[in-house]
């Protein structure tokens, strides 16, 4: 169905042009695009992130008691 509805709006003169340069751009981005936690890419893998709370968690305890 979706298939179907991707070929009829390519078709249609207005709709088409954008509809191809954006599969176009996605194709281009995928391409680029780095998985999260590598060194190219914005964002973080879930282990860092994990990783970072536990660090900044322990942290706050530690800045907490030796300010009592």
């Amino acid at each position: 169905m979706k298939d179907r509805l991707r070929r009829i709006a390519k078709g249609i003169p207005l709709i088409g042009k954008a509809y191809v340069q954006r599969d176009e751009l996605r194709a281009i981005v995928n391409q680029l695009w780095e998985l999260p936690g590598h060194f190219y890419s914005p964002i973080p893998s879930i282990e860092e992130v994990r990783k970072y709370e536990r660090d900044s968690s322990m942290l706050s305890r530690e800045n907490s008691a030796a300010s009592i």
